[in-house]
């Protein structure tokens, strides 16, 4: 699984819009799901603006996959 299926599924979890996550993180609408569908990376500028936006999110279990999905010491926003 890419980083940018783990983002998919992070918001799937959560219940959140690609409309609302573009919004938050500053993305153009298509990003995510284009590079879902085209198995792209997203580059280190994208990775880093997911995390500010969604602290919550652990950043290992986005760039790896491994270990929780979830920061226990942060609340969602």
């Amino acid at each position: 699984m890419t980083a940018a299926e783990r983002t998919k599924h992070f918001l799937d979890h959560i219940g959140l819009t690609e409309r609302e996550f573009n919004r938050r993180t500053g993305f153009s609408n298509g990003l995510l799901s284009g590079a879902v569908k085209k198995g792209r990376a997203l580059g280190s500028d994208k990775l880093e603006s997911i995390l500010r936006a969604f602290p919550e999110l652990d950043p290992e279990w986005l760039l790896t996959g491994e270990g929780p999905m979830l920061r226990e010491e942060v609340k969602p926003t």
